[in-house]
């Protein structure tokens, strides 16, 4: 049984502390323990017989033993108080070598001039961990990135973190007692989604949208809102989490990314799809101009794309060589590499450019290479800055996004370039074929140039004859002589088309007379005799002419009328020009009246056959007959 006399002084209330769920320890004035209850034993998982009479530095922590007889001599001399008469978390340490937290409380006890003390304690590991895990919980919160707000039952922010300080623009105490409404109502902001978000907290549904939200600024961000309610006991709200993602930029790179593929897909040209990249991230990033450059065969840049550039600082940057002394946007288009003019200012590659570039604001540049999937590098990408150091990580997200972009803008409009050309063009002479000059005929009407526009149709004589018997390629051979004679004839504002087999149309503009010498050049250029082989043949062309608007006020009629009047220079044995008139038309739709009716006769079976007798006219002889 523990002592219960401290200096052979009863002390009465051992048998109430022996009782008490607390573990009680209690020292006398050499610091030996001399009362240890059945909760301590409990607590230090050991016996009271194991401690009893003992130092009770042996129930003490191993780092604070070697003080702890000096901390009670202090206290029980001098009354230098460090812990009595208070209540402290301290961490325990068991005989088997296991801790435990304990909530310690040291009482004084002075009898008969002896001076002991009583220690309780609690153990409050759970209440530790808990603690911890609170403190965890509330780092967590307070230093993470995202945004986070804990609403009261009625929506009203009773909490904020610091990063929705950082994200919002506002502190703590201007928003708190706020609705969440309040910050998540950008300029186009669905009420629906709003009331979405307070529909699922009441109903225990967790809620993840992406919504428009405005800045203290008032400029409108975009964020992702994640909202989760917390009940009680009775399942009603007690209080809602929202976590808030900034994704701006995420939402810009992919609306950029969506818009832009859209384009790329409709019917625009390529022109309008860079202006639209330009233009797009202008606005995410005002302080950075933007310019897409296509290398031309002619290793000169070509600008394909702006916004906010200049008109001066287009002309002064287009058809730039490309090199190593180039400006940025000229090094990377030689080396496939991103190239940086950090100081343009001091720049010698800039030395050309430098004065209208720093006058418009210009301070540094960087040209990204654009790089196609056959890895040809076609175009550059470049970025100038108005501050004086590069444009930042945004820019060159944006940037990185955009050229994938370009590549799939390039390499479409080059399908399409070559899909044109080869439905547009011959691929023998390379000229535009008869199915560009009907699209383009409104077009060269309404051309400017001296004069009326005039179709001369030139035909190739008995090309027909030549080609069966001479062959396909010796044709082709042929024809491509001819176009480049004609290409040579010509004057720079003419457009030669090759229009049909063994036909060519000329669109060109002036008086008769202008088209009277061109047909008459034509006619003579074409008499040299052609080698085919061993063999050289003479040649010959008919040709056709059609005045606007006189032989037609449209481009249909002008090309049917045109060639009218070649086929009318073939009638009359060809190696000639013949200009249109009214009764050339009149033929035509005669031949063309009479063909339907030998048609319609041959269908319908109207046609009769008569023979008459041929007598010779000075015997009276028959001597044959002929059909009718």
């Amino acid at each position: 049984m523990p002592r219960d006399v401290i200096d052979n002084t009863p002390i009465t209330v051992l048998p109430a502390l022996e009782q008490s769920i607390l573990a009680v320890v209690l020292i006398d004035e050499k610091n030996d323990i001399t009362f240890f209850n059945s909760a301590a034993e409990k607590l230090w998982r050991c016996a009271r017989e194991d401690v009893m009479g003992r130092n009770v530095s042996v129930l003490v922590p191993r780092a604070l033993r070697s003080t702890h007889d000096d901390l009670i001599r202090q206290n029980r001399d001098g009354g230098v108080n460090r812990i009595v008469g208070t209540s402290r978390d301290v961490e325990v340490e068991r005989f088997d070598g296991t801790t435990f937290w304990a909530n310690l409380s040291l009482s004084r006890i002075a009898v008969g001039g002896k001076v002991g003390y009583m220690a309780l304690i609690r153990d409050i590991s759970r209440e530790v961990a808990d603690r911890e895990k609170i403190r965890m919980l509330s780092l967590v919160v307070r230093e993470t990135d995202r945004g986070v707000a804990i609403l009261d039952p009625s929506f009203r922010i009773i909490y904020v973190n610091r990063a929705f300080s950082d994200l919002f623009g506002f502190t703590f105490e201007q928003v708190v007692g706020q609705g969440l409404s309040a910050l998540l109502t950008g300029d186009a902001a669905d009420i629906g989604i709003l009331n979405a978000l307070h529909e699922s907290a009441r109903n225990a549904r967790g809620f993840t949208v992406e919504i428009r939200a405005r800045h203290a600024s008032g400029r409108d961000i975009w964020v992702s809102a994640t909202m989760n309610p917390v009940f009680d006991a009775d399942g009603g709200i007690e209080n809602i989490v929202v976590v808030l993602t900034d994704i701006t930029e995420q939402y810009f790179l992919d609306s950029l990314q969506r818009d832009t593929l859209e384009a790329i897909s409709s019917d625009l040209g390529l022109n309008e799809v860079m202006d639209f990249i330009c233009r797009r991230i202008e606005q995410h990033i005002p302080d950075v101009m933007v310019a897409i450059y296509l290398i031309g065969s002619d290793d000169r840049l070509k600008c394909v794309g702006r916004a906010s550039l200049p008109s001066e600082l287009v002309e002064l940057y287009d058809a730039q060589p490309i090199g190593p002394d180039a400006p940025c946007s000229g090094v990377a288009a030689i080396t496939g590499t991103v190239a940086q003019s950090p100081a343009i200012a001091t720049d010698p590659r800039w030395r050309n450019m430098r004065d209208a570039t720093l006058r418009h604001g210009i301070h540094t540049a960087v040209a990204t290479p654009i790089i196609l999937r056959n890895s040809r590098v076609a175009g550059v990408f470049t970025c100038y800055s108005r501050t004086a150091s590069l444009p930042g990580p945004a820019c060159q997200k944006a940037v990185n996004a955009s050229l994938h972009l370009c590549t799939v803008a390039i390499e479409r409009h080059e399908a399409k370039e070559h899909i044109s050309r080869l439905s547009d063009f011959d691929m023998l002479t390379g000229l535009p074929n008869s199915r560009w000059l009907r699209q383009n005929m409104a077009r060269l009407l309404r051309r400017p140039g001296r004069g009326n526009l005039m179709l001369v149709t030139v035909g190739m004589d008995n090309f027909k004859h030549i080609n069966d018997l001479f062959g396909h390629t010796a044709g082709d051979e042929l024809i491509a002589r001819v176009s480049n004679q004609l290409r040579e004839i010509i004057s720079l504002d003419d457009t030669l088309v090759r229009s049909g087999g063994d036909q060519f149309t000329i669109v060109t503009a002036g008086e008769q007379q202008h088209a009277s010498t061109l047909s008459a050049t034509i006619l003579h250029q074409l008499e040299a005799p052609a080698q085919i082989g061993d063999v050289r043949i003479g040649l010959s062309a008919s040709l056709g002419v059609a005045v606007y608007p006189e032989n037609g006020e449209d481009g249909g009629t002008l090309l049917k009328n045109a060639e009218s009047a070649m086929f009318q220079a073939k009638a009359s044995g060809g190696g000639r020009c013949c200009f249109f008139s009214q009764s050339m038309n009149q033929q035509a739709s005669d031949r063309l009246i009479l063909a339907a009716a030998l048609r319609d006769a041959i269908a319908n079976n109207d046609l009769r056959l008569f023979y008459q007798p041929q007598v010779h006219a000075r015997s009276g002889r028959l001597y044959g007959v002929e059909a009718l």
